[in-house]
C-alpha cells in the first residue's frame, strides 16, 4: 500500500513537472517575443548625451507578436523610424525581422529639437559597407566609424546611420551622431548620469512594449495633446501644465489601446490642483467637440486622475478601432 502511494506521488510529481515544462515551452512557441528583455533602453541611456530631453522606447519584437500589429505599426513607425527601416531595406536587411529594439531621443529647444535613435538587433555592417562601396554611395568617416547617408547625404541636416557592431546601430543628424560617439567615448556626460532619467527607466523597463520619458518643456509638450484632448481650449494648456517636471508613460496594446501616464509635478499641491483641473475639464468638455483629435477625446473621457504625493497617475483606454484614429494623427505631435 505504501509503495502504491509512493508510486502515485512520484507519478503526480512528474505529471505536474511535465505540465509545467509544456506550459513554458508553449509560451515560447506562442509568445516568443515576450521572452525578449529590454536592455536596449539602458544601452541608449549610456549612449545618449545628458542634454537629451525625451526618449521613446519600442520593443519591436514584442509588438510584432500582437494580433493588431498591422494597426499598431502605424503608431510605432514614425517618420524617423521609417527612414531607418527604408535604409536597412535598401541595403538588403529586413527591418521586420532583424531590428528588435529601438530607442528614439530628442535634444535641443522645444519645437526645434532634432531626433536620433539607437537600434538593436542583427545587422551585417561589413556587407552594408561593401554594398555602399560597390554602388558608390556617399558616406563619411568620423573617429573610425563610417556614417552612411540616407538619400543624397549632402545636407548636414540629413539622416545618417552608423553601425557600432553587428548588434547595435545609431541614426540621426550628423551633429547628433557625433555627440553620441563622443558620449560613448567619455568626452560628454551621459544621459544615465541624470538621476531622474535613470530612475524613470528602471520604473518603466519591462512594464510595456512601448514607453517614454520626457522632462522639462518636453514633458509639457508631450502631455499637452493627451491632457487637452488635442482640442482647442479656452485657456492656454501650458498654463495649467506649467508645474509638470517629468512625464513617464507606457502603452498597452495587447487588446485595444491603454495608456498609463505618471505626471511628476513640483509639489504635491501642484499635483492635486492639476488632477482637479483635468477632472473638471473632462466633466465640462463635450465628447463631440469638433476641434478635438479623433480618438484622443474618447481616451480623455475614459481617463482616471489620481494625485499621489507630487504625481498625478493617469490611466485610460479605448477600443482598437478608436485607437487607429490616434495612430493616424499622433506621430506629428511626438517630438518635443
Amino acid at each position: 500500500m505504501r509503495f502504491r502511494k509512493l508510486t502515485q506521488k512520484i507519478s503526480s510529481f512528474w505529471t505536474i513537472a511535465f505540465s509545467m515544462r509544456m506550459a513554458v515551452l508553449t509560451s515560447f512557441l506562442i509568445f516568443p517575443a515576450l521572452m525578449f528583455g529590454q536592455s536596449g533602453a539602458r544601452d541608449a541611456l549610456s549612449a545618449f548625451p545628458a542634454d537629451t530631453q525625451q526618449v521613446i522606447y519600442s520593443n519591436l519584437a514584442q509588438l510584432r507578436s500582437l494580433p493588431d500589429y498591422p494597426q499598431i505599426s502605424q503608431w510605432i513607425y514614425t517618420r524617423q523610424l521609417t527612414d531607418f527601416a527604408d535604409f536597412l531595406r535598401s541595403m538588403g536587411t529586413d527591418p521586420e525581422k532583424d531590428v528588435t529594439e529601438v530607442t528614439l531621443g530628442w535634444r535641443g529647444e522645444v519645437g526645434k529639437a532634432s531626433f536620433f535613435g539607437l537600434a538593436e538587433g542583427q545587422f551585417q555592417p561589413d556587407s552594408i559597407h561593401e554594398y555602399v562601396i560597390q554602388h558608390q554611395l556617399p558616406y563619411q568617416q568620423y573617429e573610425g566609424y563610417d556614417f552612411y547617408a540616407f538619400d543624397s547625404g549632402a545636407d548636414r541636416e540629413g539622416i545618417f546611420f552608423v553601425f557600432f557592431d553587428s548588434s547595435t546601430a545609431a541614426f540621426g543628424r550628423l551633429d547628433d551622431l557625433k555627440a553620441i560617439l563622443e558620449t560613448r567615448a567619455g568626452a560628454r556626460p551621459r544621459l544615465d548620469s541624470v538621476a531622474e532619467f535613470v530612475n524613470a527607466e528602471e520604473e518603466l523597463e519591462g512594464s510595456a512594449s512601448q514607453w517614454g520619458i520626457a522632462r522639462g518643456a518636453a514633458a509639457v509638450n508631450q502631455a499637452a495633446p493627451w491632457l487637452s484632448q488635442g482640442a482647442k481650449l479656452p485657456v492656454d494648456p501650458n498654463a495649467f501644465l506649467a508645474p509638470i517636471q517629468l512625464v513617464l508613460y507606457r502603452l498597452e496594446l495587447q487588446s485595444g489601446f491603454s495608456m498609463h501616464m505618471s505626471v511628476v509635478c513640483k509639489t504635491s499641491e501642484d499635483a492635486r490642483r492639476l488632477a482637479q483641473v483635468l477632472a473638471l475639464l473632462r466633466a465640462v468638455r463635450p465628447t463631440t467637440d469638433s476641434t478635438a483629435v479623433p480618438g484622443i477625446a474618447a481616451l480623455f473621457q475614459s481617463m482616471d486622475f489620481q494625485p499621489i504625493d507630487s504625481r498625478v497617475e493617469i490611466s485610460g483606454s479605448v477600443p482598437m478601432d478608436r485607437a487607429e484614429r490616434i495612430f493616424r494623427t499622433a506621430n506629428a505631435k511626438r517630438a518635443p
